[in-house]
């Protein structure tokens, strides 16, 4: 399982630490999952499920679509690209960055608002 979970996070573009804040998993745990050392329970692989829309029977028997399809899950498209969207990319990046840091790209994204409403 540990290889499909590799997968996964190439697949949706993530590193480690982002993978685990946006699954509400311990990073510690991710890592250990990753590394082969233990797997995920049934708590961890329902956490994946609803906030990635991986497959749960994919991550246990490799069989099956990788992602739940949009007739399974009411309102939800079929690129997996979708479960991660801009905003939790964007606070997952925001929780690693000094206050200063943080001031700076509030004040880059007003720049970039002022800049849209002038055009």
């Amino acid at each position: 399982m540990h290889e499909r979970l590799k997968f996964l996070l190439a697949d949706l573009g993530l590193n480690i630490k982002q993978f685990a804040e946006m699954g509400d998993i311990p990073y510690r745990t991710l890592q250990d999952y990753l590394a082969g050392k233990i797997t995920p329970g049934y708590d961890n692989l329902q956490k994946m499920h609803a906030v990635f829309r991986v497959s749960i029977d994919w991550l246990l028997t490799n069989e099956g679509p990788i992602y739940v399809k949009k007739e399974a899950v009411a309102g939800v498209a079929e690129s997996p690209a979708r479960y991660v969207t801009t905003r939790d990319k964007i606070n997952a990046i925001l929780k690693e960055l000094s206050e200063k840091d943080k001031g700076a790209v509030l004040e880059f994204a007003e720049f970039l608002k002022a800049k849209k409403g002038g055009d």
